[in-house]
């Protein structure tokens, strides 16, 4: 039985493309990889959890440039069917220069000047 459970899930990964692997090209940070490497025309994908029914929200403080130029964010519930569940905010960078990068994130509510906030910075180093 633990066999052709083995070979199922070994199917469906040929299959679907079911990886723990980064696809090729795309580097991928988040809170527990704080650094990385790529190469100048790859993609950084850097994703936070987050909770936008709360109000907090994740902005770039450092963008990476002139290595980087931003390409977008997304948020991603985790249970798109339960109203105010969490999920991530994944930013997109385009790497363009060879170089040292820093990449900055703060967690927090737009409007609360003094409120509660976090903050999360990323090395990136990005070769020709």
């Amino acid at each position: 039985m633990k066999r052709n459970v083995l070979i199922l899930v070994a199917a469906c990964s040929a299959l679907f493309g079911c990886s723990a692997q980064n696809p090729e090209g795309v580097l991928r940070l988040d809170e527990s990889t704080a650094k990385g490497s790529c190469r100048a025309g790859e993609t950084v994908e850097v994703a936070l959890a987050s909770n936008a029914a709360t109000g907090y929200m994740w902005r770039v403080v450092k963008d990476g440039s002139p290595a980087f130029k931003f390409g977008g964010e997304q948020y991603e519930p985790s249970n798109p069917q339960l109203c105010g569940s969490g999920g991530k905010t994944v930013f997109v960078f385009v790497a363009e220069n060879a170089g040292e990068a820093a990449l900055s994130f703060k967690y927090a509510r737009p409007w609360e000047k003094d409120g509660d906030s976090k903050t999360i910075a990323f090395k990136v180093s990005v070769k020709k």
